[in-house]
């Protein structure tokens, strides 16, 4: 599967509904993020990177719970079953189509750990891009299995927290130091 076809399949044509109910939010939180940073209360890499988060999280969702068609209540309770496959799989010589899904679980949520610190302002814990990742991705595996709309897993869970974490520590964390560095006042010498 290539990326065209894996974006067709995630996003498929919003409705006028759907659009709406996205660019009224975005425009809400363009507004108060406005605000805040005329009232000096965040910087503008602050908002830029909280605009970014929410308008990445609104897609997250919308492609993994909202815009799926209801079918019938899934879900996978063991642990790393999607792994043993692939590790199976490769012991014998091919690439299991699982391992593409299992690089994409992580790869979605890396965006969300490198935009933690830069919405916070300051570099963060490994801790919170866990507890993040852990609380975004139940969240959406919890609608997929309450709104019948895709396969409950915990693998997904821990590919997700998996990517939060990644994205925090290579990206996040390292970017944010370089503009705290950046845009710190000069220090003066006696």
């Amino acid at each position: 599967m290539d990326l065209n076809q894996i974006f067709i399949k995630y996003y498929p044509e919003w409705t006028a509904f759907e659009a709406v109910v996205f660019f009224s939010v975005l425009i809400g939180v363009t507004a108060i993020l406005l605000i805040q940073v005329l009232r000096k209360h965040i910087r503008w890499v602050q908002a830029v990177s909280v605009l970014l988060l929410v308008t990445y999280l609104m897609l997250v969702f919308g492609s993994t719970v909202f815009m799926r068609q209801p079918g019938t209540r899934q879900a996978e309770y063991e642990w790393f079953w999607s792994w043993k496959v692939v590790y199976h799989a490769f012991e014998e010589g091919y690439t299991h189509s699982l391992f593409w899904e299992i690089l994409l679980n992580i790869a979605l949520f890396v965006p969300i750990g490198a935009l933690l610190p830069l919405a916070s302002g300051r570099k963060r814990g490994i801790w919170r891009a866990l507890v993040t990742g852990i609380l975004i991705s139940t969240s959406i595996e919890g609608l997929q299995l309450w709104l019948c709309r895709g396969l409950f897993e915990f693998d997904d869970i821990f590919d997700n927290t998996l990517g939060c974490v990644l994205g925090q520590a290579m990206i996040g964390n390292p970017v944010t130091y370089l503009l705290m560095k950046i845009s710190a006042p000069p220090k003066c010498k006696n």
